[in-house]
């Protein structure tokens, strides 16, 4: 409702490339960098994890929410996330996942009881997060397991029981590789 795009199209502008030439002439481009990456203003996991949690869960308090009211399952996510996004700097500032995935995952994991949130949680990572992971991998020519361990590494460090994270055997190179977040059990009931 409160959004209004103005754009502009010349007859020229017919593929891709010239489009998006044509769009970067008209429109000044900033970097929005995701919570606690601005390198102007780096902050840990646990203060992204409550000020997000804070956002996306509004309450009757005005002061922010402490990191005790926040879910741990939360929490740990977050968590992963930021150390995912750590390691995923290396690959460049455009391969970092956005907080946005962490705005829905808080909203769900408020309106869900809590023997759910391990669901909720896996639900977010399997369906947002890690689809997402494995389009950034292949966009930035890094879905090859060598790049891969140490994320597997990086995620499991953080609680994130992933498997498959790797491109199946003599699978062509930029094949996004199948990525899941199991439980803790081993069961994959989302």
């Amino acid at each position: 409702e409160n959004i209004l795009v103005l754009a502009t199209m010349n007859t020229t502008d017919r593929s891709v490339a010239p489009l998006d030439a044509a769009l970067r002439r008209r429109f000044a481009f900033h970097r929005l960098w995701p919570l606690g990456f601005d390198p102007a203003d780096r902050r840990e996991a646990d203060h992204t994890a409550s000020l997000i949690w804070a956002t996306a869960t509004p309450s009757d308090k005005d002061a922010p929410h402490s990191l005790e009211e926040v879910p741990k399952q939360f929490v740990d996510s977050v968590g992963a996330w930021h150390g995912l996004n750590t390691h995923l700097l290396t690959f460049g500032s455009d391969a970092v996942l956005g907080h946005s995935y962490l705005y829905a995952m808080a909203a769900d994991l408020a309106s869900y009881p809590e023997r759910d949130h391990d669901f909720v949680v896996r639900h977010h990572w399997n369906h947002q997060l890690l689809p997402a992971l494995g389009e950034t991998l292949v966009a930035h020519r890094r879905a090859r397991k060598g790049h891969l361990e140490p994320l597997l590494k990086k995620l499991h460090n953080h609680g994130v029981k992933a498997r498959d994270l790797r491109p199946e055997e003599g699978a062509a190179h930029g094949t996004v590789p199948v990525l899941a977040w199991t439980a803790a059990n081993g069961a994959d009931d989302d």
